[in-house]
């Protein structure tokens, strides 16, 4: 077995540079139940997460070890834990304090009343791990939240609090990377939320300033604020106001110093439908590609005409000048790329555009990659692959269809991206469930896709084969690599490479 594996890892080296690897298996003990990269707060990779189940402590307890790995894949820290039974396994981030932080998530049969199981924090310089400390704001005061109540007892309180007072004190504290702190607060109803104040306070918590807003609200008329970015200038925010069924987006900046409004805007040129798709995850519509850069922050996604999906719409934001800027693409401007798609994106019996990532590239192009999927009667189905590329002034300007086999029972086969030469050029990796023309044996295929100075190129290798029994899985890695991971459960192999792209 092992000179097949190693013939195809051979193979793949006429695709990838070989750099560095680490044996999972060896580098802790348990069944590996998490693995994952992760990004520093600034969006650039960190490293890796390895999450092992060590299986019962007690009788309500269990036991897990992680380790950490930089993006080159050098070990930085390592230990061994306790959590509550309930707890499946951790998802792992870092903070804007540059905390590194673990997320429970509980096992997916659990179900019914319980104390809500604690965030951990790792300290990578001490290489020590411990209970997060959440902050909360009551009585006008900083204060350790109240973690020990069921989730039963939290809504209990909550229906009484707004039985008694008409509303209930809402207050969610951010610890912002200078050591600042903001606190969002409202008095909230079932229905709407009035009265709402931003409050930003120093690293000792002391007040700076407060900014009161929605003081006249009702159940027709509310409003609220969303952040988007904090600075050393300045705060980006967007104030919807939501009145009836209509909806207003306006762009905010306050002088983060005194919480004075520098601009606010109304961004117009868009149905309410589409703004509240890019700025919100709402259920039922094409998920928005949101990026920020140094000076701009953009949101693309699906443009909405009375909730049917006519085209794609461009956001962009800009932070010094404070400018709006909207663009939009009917899907009739595809037609002399794609003759057969629709006005609401259909493109061939019954398959449609669905958005899986989007690129705005260094020189004002952006990259619109989709993938033809259809609903059954049963289960999603995907097929090919098209990328729509537009030039500066967001006009289609070249569009390629990438043709791969029909997927059943999954939403994409789209995997991951990455930018290349400082945003220049971007690359991109899908799967494939394909049969070999030789030996008819049919096994998943990894494609690596390349747009780089305006040329295309494509290179594939093999993920799976059902004969040894072992598979690849791509994970994103630092610019211009990519990490696979290959494992074969009866031999225990579990490895992780580091590769430079060829």
């Amino acid at each position: 077995m092992k000179s097949k594996l190693f013939s195809i890892i051979f193979i793949s080296f006429t695709i990838f540079i070989s750099s560095q690897m680490q044996d999972l298996s060896q580098l802790a003990t348990g069944e590996i139940v998490r693995f994952q990269a992760v990004y520093s707060d600034d969006e650039k990779l960190y490293g890796y997460f390895v999450l092992y189940s060590k299986g019962k402590e007690n009788d309500t307890q269990n036991k897990f070890e992680y380790v950490i790995l930089d993006k080159n894949l050098n070990k930085v820290s390592s230990n061994e834990f306790l959590a509550e039974k309930i707890v499946e396994k951790y998802y792992a981030y870092i903070n804007s304090k540059n905390e590194f932080i673990l997320h429970p998530n509980l096992v997916e049969s659990y179900s019914g009343n319980y104390v809500p199981p604690k965030s951990k924090v790792i300290d990578t310089s001490k290489n020590t791990i411990s209970d997060k400390v959440n902050l909360c704001f009551e009585n006008n005061a900083f204060t350790e939240c109240n973690d020990s109540r069921t989730i039963k007892q939290k809504r209990k309180d909550r229906k009484k609090e707004i039985k008694e007072n008409g509303f209930a004190d809402n207050a969610y504290v951010t610890e912002l990377k200078n050591g600042n702190y903001f606190v969002q607060q409202a008095n909230v109803t079932n229905k709407f939320a009035k009265d709402n104040s931003l409050k930003y306070f120093d690293s000792q918590k002391n007040l700076i300033w407060e900014y009161k807003y929605g003081e006249n609200s009702t159940k027709r008329k509310y409003e609220f604020i969303s952040i988007l970015q904090t600075n050393e200038k300045a705060v980006y925010a967007i104030r919807t106001i939501i009145e009836g069924i209509s909806y207003t987006f306006n762009y905010v900046i306050m002088d983060v110093n005194t919480g004075k409004i520098l601009s606010e805007k109304k961004i117009n040129g868009l149905d309410d439908t589409t703004l509240m798709a890019l700025f919100n995850d709402v259920p039922f519509y094409q998920e928005a590609v949101r990026y920020t850069t140094d000076d701009t922050f953009y949101f693309f996604g699906a443009n909405y005409n009375e909730y049917l999906s006519i085209g794609y719409a461009l956001l962009t934001l800009d932070k010094n000048t404070y400018e709006i800027k909207t663009k939009t693409i009917e899907y009739k401007q595809l037609k002399s790329f794609l003759p057969k798609i629709n006005k609401n994106g259909q493109v061939e019996s019954g398959y449609f555009l669905n958005t899986v990532d989007a690129f705005f590239l260094r020189d004002g192009s952006v990259g619109i990659l989709t993938e033809k999927g259809k609903q059954g009667y049963t289960n999603f189905k995907t097929t090919d692959l098209v990328y729509i590329i537009t030039d500066e002034n967001f006009v289609p300007k070249q569009v390629k269809t990438i043709e791969k086999e029909k997927s059943k029972g999954s939403y994409s086969d789209f995997l991951f991206s990455q930018y290349l030469n400082q945003d220049k050029d971007v690359v991109f990796y899908y799967k494939d469930y394909k049969k070999d023309d030789e030996t008819k044996d049919k096994n998943w295929i990894l494609y690596i896709n390349k747009l780089v100075n305006g040329e295309f190129s494509q290179e594939e290798m093999q993920m799976s084969s059902k004969e040894d029994k072992f598979y690849i899985i791509p994970y994103v890695a630092k610019e211009g690599y990519i990490l696979l991971r290959e494992y074969n459960e009866n031999e225990k192999y579990n490895q992780i490479r580091l590769e430079k792209i060829n």
